[in-house]
């Protein structure tokens, strides 16, 4: 390849980059020209506002003293989402205290933390993310919904009874009826109190017993992932805050769907172009989506924009399909050259794993790229569906090759490749799949292909899959293996990565993952089976050494790819001796315990 050539496809590719990072710093807040786009370090994204004719109704945001509140309430905002469609609050919690006289306790004083946030009906407490927890050595408490502007009644009704004796039975961390319970909450709930019911004669007698360790009791809803209980906290000062999730959606008088909404077109919140509507699970309502390929706030004119302009298909030849992606701007000649080493490295990669680049055209305005066609699109959108698509039907033998041929291509390029490079961006969304759903690695379009030979390399990437230990954008061998363990946790729970600054899909499933029971229930039930949960654990391992917090901790990308080809050749023998009718012989392959391993 002739330099002229190399500099024409550098050129062409850089100015894709450039827009690529343009359009993401234009669609970081999403709010409303002329808004307040942010308030105390929290983004506000349109429906949300702040300030007249910036939110849609029922999402107004108070900014009182550089600190966002849902407005009209108490309740602190601590962070706002669309996709996952989310509002982080903090909620009062709920108690009562006793005092001690005559060997027996009484009710001195209490508060049922009664809640009221949601005049519009936008918002419901998540049921997925917060559960009830209950604290105290003599307690039972329960939550029940709000039925008119004075009366909590029995509509939603749950709670647990937590015990104790002595201080020393209750032990830090454990929540399972000594000292603590916890329980999960119904579905729709919204302005609530929690009742706390210890004041029958046997109660008050013991009262006296465990005043001076338990003095209170207490009640409360809590996102799950960001509290543990510790024995300290049977003396809890009675005016702390808990963070707690609120799930949102669009939900107008008489619109219960997407079907009734697009019926009014001036009140229909999906307003950019390339976006889709999604009914809300189990209650009226809907969301507004980016479209495949697009990426941004739904909720706003133009919002949605391509991760590098337009994609279309075209032909070479008649017959040979290819993607050909478009930039949609100018871009400045000053910028071109700062990434012209990392799309020459980008050229010389081969490998069958990888996505081509095939060529380029740079016209005068818009230069345009031409890459290799994947026919079954994104990995991301073959196990979390879209709008126009249902979910595809995936083997776990299907699910293991995509994981092991992409671990594969990724060690290639760490390793194998004319220089080593790093990706910088391993996502689902950036994995192709074809016609017989092989695996590409691709997007090498933003600054994260580089060689690994220079220093101070920074990146912009998704913060669902950039590794915490590189939150500066410094990008290191080991941020490919943190993105590709998020990989690997959608392959076995179908469950769609997200990040709000607290939390993920790697926090969840590692809590669930010390017992086997637990983790069961976040695989994705068409693989879930008494013969294929050996192997999900195997690959739940790897992907909980792929995340570990300190990179030094986490495999290498060659380490991944030979323990996953194990688990694949061990499930294979598996098949075959179960179609021939054979019994597995004792002593097999056994793939290692790669937390164990210290020759990363």
């Amino acid at each position: 390849m002739t330099n002229n050539m190399v500099a024409t496809r550098v050129a062409s590719a850089v100015a894709a980059l450039l827009m690529l990072v343009m359009q993401l710093a234009s669609a970081k807040s999403g709010s409303l020209p002329g808004c307040q786009a942010t308030c105390g370090g929290v983004d506000i994204p349109y429906p949300f506002g702040i300030g007249p004719k910036c939110f849609r109704p029922g999402f107004e945001i108070a900014c009182n003293r550089s600190t966002p509140y849902l407005a009209g309430t108490p309740y602190k905002v601590l962070n706002l989402s669309l996709t996952p469609s989310g509002a982080r609050v903090e909620l009062p919690i709920a108690w009562a205290c006793y005092d001690v006289s005559g060997g027996r306790g009484r009710r001195s004083s209490e508060s049922e933390a009664p809640v009221k946030f949601n005049p519009h009906g936008v918002y419901r407490i998540s049921d997925a993310r917060n559960q009830l927890y209950v604290i105290g050595c003599d307690n039972t408490a329960y939550i029940q919904s709000q039925k008119d502007d004075s009366i909590y009644g029995y509509e939603y009704y749950t709670g647990c009874v937590s015990y104790c004796r002595r201080p020393e039975s209750v032990r830090n961390g454990s929540c399972a009826g000594v000292g603590c319970c916890r329980v999960d909450i119904p579905p729709n709930l919204t302005d609530n109190s929690v009742g706390v019911d210890t004041d029958d004669e046997e109660s008050l007698a013991v009262r006296a017993t465990i005043y001076d360790f338990s003095p209170c009791s207490y009640g409360f809803l809590v996102d799950w992932d960001s509290y543990t209980f510790r024995s300290a906290d049977l003396k809890m000062d009675k005016k702390q805050m808990m963070p707690v999730w609120l799930d949102w959606a669009i939900r107008p008088n008489g619109v219960s769907n997407c079907s009734d909404a697009k019926k009014d077109s001036s009140q229909y919140a999906c307003k950019s172009r390339h976006s889709i509507c999604l009914d809300v699970v189990e209650s009226p309502g809907y969301t507004c989506n980016c479209s495949r390929g697009y990426e941004g706030n739904a909720y706003v004119v133009d919002g949605c924009t391509g991760s590098m302009g337009d994609v279309y298909m075209g032909s070479i030849n008649g017959n040979q399909m290819v993607a050909v992606k478009r930039s949609r701007k100018e871009v400045s000649e000053e910028r071109k050259t700062e990434f012209a080493n990392e799309i020459r490295i980008q050229s010389q990669i081969s490998h069958k794993n990888v996505i081509r680049l095939l060529g380029c055209c740079l016209e005068v305005d818009l230069p345009e790229l031409v890459y290799q066609y994947a026919s079954k699109g994104s990995l991301y959108n073959v196990l979390h569906g879209t709008a126009d698509n249902a979910k595809v039907s995936l083997s776990l033998a299907s699910r293991l090759d995509i994981a092991v041929y992409t671990a594969e291509a990724l060690s290639y390029m760490h390793s194998s490749a004319t220089e080593k490079i790093l990706h910088g961006d391993v996502k689902s969304g950036n994995i192709l799949l074809d016609e017989n759903f092989m695996p590409k690695v691709s997007d090498f379009g933003t600054s994260k292909l580089l060689s690994m030979e220079k220093g101070n390399i920074f990146v912009v990437g998704d913060l669902s899959y950039i590794d915490p230990a590189c939150k500066d954008g410094r990008l290191d061998e080991k941020s490919d293996v943190y993105g590709y363990g998020v990989v690997l946790l959608e392959l076995i729970t179908r469950k769609k990565p997200w990040y709000d600054g607290y939390n993920s899909l790697k926090t969840n499933f590692s809590a669930s993952f010390a017992t086997e029971e637990k983790a069961r229930g976040m695989y994705d039930e068409e693989i879930a089976s008494p013969e294929t949960i050996e192997f999900l654990q195997k690959v739940g391992s790897v992907a909980i050494a792929c995340l570990q917090e300190k990179m030094d901790d986490r495999p290498n990308m060659k380490q991944v790819a030979e323990h996953l080809q194990k688990v694949r050749r061990e499930w294979k023998n598996k098949q075959l001796d179960e179609a021939s009718g054979t019994t597995p012989s004792a002593g097999g392959e056994v793939v290692d315990d790669i937390l164990m391993e210290n020759s990363c």
